[in-house]
């Protein structure tokens, strides 16, 4: 199926039906014992369709799904997309107080787990239904039930897709709606912009509940190509991981900066290894400079693509294609170009727009921008607005808290960082980002987090860095010497060998503090 034959008109289900059909026969899901053909995954997936709608399920309350990457869980979800019934993905490794607020935040009419669900003691007690999606009794029923084959029809700008939680600064979860309109449009766009083909294998290492998990499954298995799902718990095995996936076929990888950084800090991947493997993209966080040199080097062949979104915009909204001279500028690379289905402003704190090439808050408009967030209309008022209604424009879009400034000649968007990562220190504005960035860049570091705390006074900038064999703490601090200003230099450098990771696989900064005080 080609982009012209995507129709915005068309529901999700349906795109789905289509391409199943087109490609009856062929792998869907790659599992290491196991392949699953998208005539097995349709079938599949119409029953619990069927399920949904003998059950009567209500098309506006979502269900919540703590996945595991098997075919069942890609079935549910398949299902529900096809019965116009919102899905949530609930990371399993969730402390049960989080897990707690994001389920009394969509109150679901569901709840699928496995026995073995660690926490399921926690979620019972809240009262919400379970099924377990791995009982016999659950496949049985569903077994027994007819495929259903004339699926509810949906208006895909009134159909909710999934909900996605983010963090919340209130300190409680944010669910981000995304309609199905929504993830139409970033199909269309993403399946030209990548070449995409029914022959490409994708990597499934992205968490389920994590927003870049939107592109593994959805472009792959909407436009007839493969997904090789790997469980996260799989991760810890970087060259069996390797290895399975070139074992695939792989030929689009998509991860964190991080991910990839670790695979090389393991030597998990070398020039030989993913042979089929023709595009490498990366987004969620900022990938530093050293790091992504000795990527380049490793696989000078395979394009490295840079993409940026934020969770309520439907996972991308911009891309940038790196050319070997991007090696040469210590910046980081810039966000590229805004995809066609949206369009963008740079506000000022007063919202409105700055001049060409100053720096500014990203305004994001246009098809890909979700419906705000679900139940939780106090927190939609702040982000998702109308800022130009003075200039007699009545458009809605997402404010996105990112700081960032275009190129006048090429206009190319530049990240500079986030709203809330800047400081005030010594009486000198500081980007705690700008640090990293520059410090990144230094031959022997494989990444670097920089903090800011106020106490002691006059407070302290601190920078938590992996280092490899090719650099030492003294060499490092002397070449900080020769990049920084003295206001901006860290107080404390600590080297540890792998930095705190959160649930998505990005920086966990909030594990920074600790690591620090334990050090002294």
């Amino acid at each position: 199926m080609k982009t012209t034959e995507l129709s915005h008109e068309e529901d999700l289900g349906a795109v789905f039906s289509k391409i199943a059909k087109i490609h009856k026969n062929k792998v869907a899901l790659y599992y290491p014992d196991i392949t699953v053909t998208y005539d097995e995954l349709e079938q599949q997936s119409n029953r619990i369709s069927s399920w949904f709608n003998q059950k009567q399920f209500n098309m506006n309350e979502p269900v919540v799904i703590i996945p595991d990457k098997s075919p069942v869980c890609f079935a549910i979800m398949l299902g529900a997309i096809k019965s116009g019934i919102p899905y949530v993905n609930l990371d399993a490794k969730n402390p049960p107080s989080r897990s707690e607020k994001i389920l009394r935040g969509c109150q679901p009419q569901l709840i699928f787990a496995q026995h073995s669900y660690e926490k399921l003691s926690v979620i019972q007690n809240l009262g919400f239904p379970i099924i377990h999606y791995d009982a016999p009794d659950f496949e049985s029923k569903i077994n027994q039930l007819e495929p259903n084959r004339s699926p509810n029809r949906l208006k895909p700008e009134d159909s909710i897709a999934y909900l996605m939680f983010t963090s919340g600064s209130t300190g409680f979860p944010k669910a981000a709606v995304i309609t199905q309109k929504n993830v139409l449009s970033f199909i269309s766009w993403a399946i030209n912009a990548f070449d995409v083909k029914p022959t490409d294998v994708f990597t499934g290492l992205n968490p389920l509940h994590f927003d870049n998990s939107v592109f593994d499954f959805f472009l792959s298995l909407f436009t007839g190509a493969s997904l090789a799902p790997i469980a996260q718990s799989e991760l810890v095995h970087a060259k069996k991981v390797s290895q399975q996936l070139e074992a695939y076929g792989c030929t689009i990888w998509f991860s964190v900066p991080s991910l990839l950084i670790y695979f090389l800090g393991l030597r998990a991947i070398s020039k030989e290894s993913l042979p089929s493997l023709n595009t490498v993209i990366f987004g969620g966080e900022a990938f530093p400079k050293a790091s992504l040199k000795a990527l380049q080097q490793l696989w000078p062949k395979k394009q490295l693509v840079n993409v940026y979104g934020p969770t309520e915009c439907t996972c991308i909204c911009s891309f940038y294609k790196m050319l070997e001279p991007d090696l040469l500028n210590p910046e980081l690379l810039p966000l590229g170009t805004i995809t066609p289905n949206f369009e963008y402003e740079i506000l000022d704190s007063n919202l409105s727009p700055v001049k060409r090439g100053e720096l500014g808050n990203l305004m994001l408009y246009g098809e890909g921008v979700g419906r705000g967030y679900f139940n939780n209309e106090a927190q939609a008022a702040k982000s998702f607005l109308s800022p130009g209604k003075q200039r007699g424009n009545q458009r809605k879009g997402y404010l996105t808290g990112d700081l960032v400034w275009e190129d006048t000649e090429t206009g190319l968007l530049h990240f500079k960082s986030r709203l809330d990562f800047q400081i005030k220190h010594k009486g000198h504005r500081i980007e705690l980002q700008e640090i990293e960035t520059i410090v990144g860049q230094i031959t022997g570091v494989l990444e670097v987090a920089v903090i800011y705390q106020e106490q002691p006074f006059p407070g302290q900038i601190s920078a938590v860095v992996v280092l490899t064999n090719d650099i030492d703490l003294d060499s490092l601090e002397s070449e900080i010497n020769t990049l920084l200003p003295s206001y901006m230099k860290p107080t404390v450098i600590m080297p540890v060998e792998r930095l705190p990771k959160n649930a998505s696989g990005k920086t966990d900064r909030s594990q920074l503090p600790l690591l620090l005080s334990e050090s002294r």
